[in-house]
């Protein structure tokens, strides 16, 4: 039976949240696992690498699946390998066990992005930032619940596994209504197609600064959120910096549900500008901030100022791939995964040689960077939202 084009949507909209729920519970379980599995910090740590190589594994072989195979049946592989990858790390008896379900898990993590990336923009046309931008706000509150549903499950004496066998749920049950789908093809918005340059393939300037604006977003992201806490410490408690972390998330939260509505309406390429500059001035707060109630500001900036960014230049890199989404989609992925690996490493690495406060000036010179390659990577013929047609009735936005 096929799916309807709202169903569809929610669907993509499920698999995101799916595979968010394992990203963001990931990240508070590694103590849990590190004591579990009597590991040193350093051997914690590779969790996280674990985590983005099994990205980029799945952007290596996305393009190559969705060629083959379809896009339907490569997002419900990626439903399982994600669903087999949680269901191996909760039953995990070993910590290289453990790891390699991560790997497999960010694989299939990928895949399912990919895909439903890919779907959402075929289903919603020249709307598919807003859709892109919804599941990725879905997500993150998904994240900003995440800690509190640890905490329940370790309340109630069942420990991590608890916790990642919700996430184990969610995949299953995305995979198992995917089924009804089989057969069903996504069909573009007719009154509000989007304008792409087809047949130019990847190998061009825009498609190139894309992704450099995409590594600049996801690095300042995962920089902040690995390496933020420890700032916080200077002028805080370890408890208190821990905790008010989530203001980040909280930022990304908000500003994806407000952004999924504005980009209906506004060009999403003066707030892919503001994003930058938002986060860039959130962090001149954080940085310079001598007590927590002013760091907190600055980070809850920062997280308003990020949240737009993954899901808009998401979406541009599909509009910028020359009319071959999937492929362009791989490649992205391979630049996901570099950026969660590569960005953290790096700070840590100058943390090492100086105070981690000058250290985190990184994060700056990334978002300086994302600017300069948001600027250069505006697709030609962009569509103003502006004179887009007053009556979309038969295009309906995304559900909400």
């Amino acid at each position: 039976m096929a799916l309807t084009r709202t169903r569809l949507t929610w669907l993509m909209y499920a698999a995101t949240a799916a595979w968010a729920s394992f990203v963001y519970l990931l990240g508070p379980s590694t103590p849990l696992l590190a004591e579990d599995f009597s590991l040193d910090p350093q051997q914690a740590g590779l969790y996280g690498t674990a985590l983005a190589v099994g990205i980029v594994s799945g952007g290596l072989v996305s393009g190559r699946l969705t060629s083959r195979l379809g896009r339907p049946a490569t997002f419900r592989m990626g439903l399982l390998l994600l669903g087999a990858g949680v269901a191996v790390l909760f039953g995990a008896p070993t910590y290289p066990v453990s790891l390699l379900a991560v790997w497999l898990a960010g694989m299939g993590g990928a895949l399912v992005l990919n895909s439903s990336t890919a779907t959402l923009s075929d289903l919603h046309g020249a709307d598919s930032a807003a859709a892109i931008t919804e599941a990725n706000a879905i997500a993150a509150w998904i994240g900003a619940v995440s800690p509190l549903v640890l905490g329940a499950v370790l309340a109630a004496g069942v420990g991590w596994r608890g916790a990642v066998a919700v996430c184990l749920v969610l995949a299953l049950a995305a995979f198992v209504v995917s089924l009804r789908g089989a057969g069903t093809t996504p069909t573009a918005s007719h009154d509000r197609p989007r304008p792409v340059a087809v047949g130019r393939g990847l190998r061009t300037r825009r498609f190139v600064v894309t992704c450099v604006a995409l590594f600049a977003a996801v690095g300042s992201e995962f920089a902040v959120n690995f390496w933020g806490a420890t700032v916080l410490r200077e002028v805080t408690s370890d408890a208190r910096a821990t905790s008010a972390m989530s203001a980040v998330v909280i930022g990304l939260a908000i500003g994806r549900t407000v952004g999924a509505w504005v980009s209906t309406r506004v060009d999403t390429h003066p707030l892919m500008v503001g994003g930058f500059a938002t986060a860039g001035a959130g962090f001149a707060v954080f940085w310079t901030s001598s007590g927590l109630a002013t760091a907190v500001v600055g980070l809850l900036l920062v997280g308003l100022g990020l949240s737009t960014l993954f899901p808009f230049v998401l979406d541009r890199v599909v509009a910028n791939a020359g009319g071959q989404a999937d492929r362009g989609l791989a490649v992205g992925s391979l630049v996901l995964g570099s950026a969660i690996a590569v960005a953290p490493f790096a700070l840590g690495a100058l943390a090492a040689v100086m105070p981690v406060r000058q250290a985190f000036l990184l994060v700056p010179a990334l978002l300086a960077a994302g600017l300069l390659a948001v600027l250069a990577s505006r697709p030609e013929h962009a569509p103003a939202r502006a004179d887009a047609p007053d009556d979309v009735s038969d295009s309906p936005a995304p559900p909400r």
